[in-house]
């Protein structure tokens, strides 16, 4: 497919708006062959016996990543992956959100078949517009569900008078959190008298988070340390 659509064999002069469209083909092109080749292979056979879903797969990112949900615990999911593999690569499970009980690791394709053609990896978070501009090496990515726990020094609390109340907010940062929160992911509020003491509001605020944290399998440590797990 890709020694097809090369620009010398169907053009010797392509208007340059044309070239750029040809240029694109081509990567396409490879995207194609790289996902089919591993559609195909053994690695994708044995991802599929296991328990679990493939939860995403979008032709309108140009197929720029591939999300498994495997309902297994972590040391035998690590096991599992690690045997798919090509080559030897890190895998690390990380939560990225305290209100989803999922950890997820990537791994670049080439770590389950061969490819060509990509760009080594600067950025995981491309916008679609953008994947055939970069055309980074695609992604598989897989998730499992995991315990976590965080420190009590992640959550910031804030409060100010509204509407003749006080109305009070927790937020929660920590550096493996998703970037689209910006630092500053919501996690509980509330309005209280004016007569009400920080103290009394943050008890409050935090009963709640941690009610509502160990529902998605969170612990909040008693440890004044932003980086703590």
């Amino acid at each position: 497919m890709k020694q097809a659509i090369k620009k010398k064999n169907w053009c010797n002069l392509p208007d340059s708006k044309y070239a750029r469209e040809t240029d694109d083909l081509y990567k396409v092109g490879s995207r194609v062959d790289a996902w089919r080749g591993f559609f195909g292979s053994p690695a994708s056979r044995k991802i599929k016996k296991l328990p679990g879903n493939i939860i995403w797969f979008s032709k309108w990112e140009h197929f720029e990543k591939l999300i498994v949900e495997i309902d297994l615990p972590e040391d035998k999911a690590v096991k599992i992956i690690r045997k798919l593999m090509l080559h030897s690569e890190p895998i690390e499970f990380l939560r990225s959100d305290i209100y989803d009980s999922r950890a997820w690791c990537e791994l670049p394709l080439s770590c389950f078949v061969k490819t060509k053609g990509f760009n080594k990896r600067t950025d995981n978070h491309i916008m679609q517009y953008d994947v055939l501009k970069y055309n980074q090496m695609p992604i598989v990515q897989f998730g499992i569900k995991k315990a976590w726990a965080v420190s009590r020094g992640c959550f910031t609390f804030s409060h100010k008078i509204k509407n003749d109340e006080r109305y009070a907010q927790l937020s929660f940062d920590h550096p493996q959190q998703d970037e689209r929160f910006e630092g500053r992911r919501w996690v509980a509020d509330g309005t209280f008298p004016r007569t009400a003491t920080r103290r009394e509001m943050e008890a409050a605020l935090f009963a709640k988070a941690e009610a509502e944290c160990r529902e998605h399998m969170v612990t909040i440590i008693k440890k004044d340390d932003k980086n703590g797990y």
